[in-house]
């Protein structure tokens, strides 16, 4: 299954990416909403291979998850794997040149099962596509603005 969602800022387009790829300051932010987070690599700057595991708690029940950097272009576009025990998901984040101070996200999100329960899940995930859509859609705003506001 696949979500997409966008958003335009007022940022030019390598200071949003260079907002958006602030690695410390996103685990700060999962941790202050109570997702446990902890980074496994040890990679000096940013590029593939970083590695991180979290807690997230969905539908009441703690989830662990792994996220992988697959690929960074800056300031064009960024990749991250999520696995878990029954789905995993593909995430690219294309960042896009509008006009001078202006540029604009595109999430997409591909989302797969790896079992049996992660099948029933993912059919009921379906279902709801619209409201998942627009959710995403709302955080990705959300995490704009966060952007465009600064620290």
């Amino acid at each position: 299954m696949r979500l997409e969602a966008r958003t335009d800022l007022a940022l030019p387009v390598a200071d949003a990416f260079a907002a958006a790829t602030d690695f410390t300051a996103l685990e700060t932010a999962a941790r202050a909403r109570g997702i446990p987070v902890s980074r496994l690599d040890t990679l000096p700057d940013m590029g593939p291979g970083m590695v991180w595991n979290a807690e997230p708690t969905v539908r009441g029940r703690p989830r662990r998850v792994t996220l992988t950097l697959g690929q960074a272009e800056p300031p064009e576009r960024l990749n991250v794997e999520v696995s878990g025990k029954t789905m995993r998901a593909d995430c690219r984040v294309e960042f896009v040149a509008l006009a001078a101070g202006r540029s604009r996200i595109l999430l997409s999100v591909d989302i797969r099962a790896r079992s049996f329960s992660g099948r029933a899940a993912l059919l009921a995930m379906t279902v709801l596509r619209g409201r998942l859509g627009k959710r995403l859609k709302r955080r990705l705003d959300a995490f704009g603005k966060a952007l465009q506001n600064g620290p």
